[in-house]
């Protein structure tokens, strides 16, 4: 259970999901307590640790010899990005 300050109480067991609470959503479960900016964000995110994406990212973002083995991967995952933003600016939506 994490206690924050102001007296919210969210539960981090069980497994990866998004809750809100006084209008800020997180990515909880697993031990985990992580902000995100709502529930598609946090959907994302769920999916992204579920496959291990994240992980990933995070090795190839750590050093430049990682960026440099990983070849394409982060040309591919920030096109992924551009992409998802320009669908979303489509729809009237913002993206993060």
């Amino acid at each position: 259970m994490i206690a924050f300050n102001d007296g919210v109480m969210i539960d981090n067991n069980g497994c990866l999901r998004v809750v809100e609470r006084d209008g800020q959503s997180y990515v909880v479960g697993e031990g985990n307590c992580l902000p995100v900016s709502g529930e598609e964000a946090g959907m994302l995110l769920i999916r992204s640790i579920e496959t291990r994406t994240v992980y990933m990212n995070m090795k190839v973002f750590k050093s430049p010899g990682s960026r440099n083995r990983a070849g394409g991967a982060v040309a591919a995952i920030l096109r992924e990005r551009e992409l998802a933003a320009v669908e979303c600016a489509a729809a009237g939506q913002t993206h993060d």
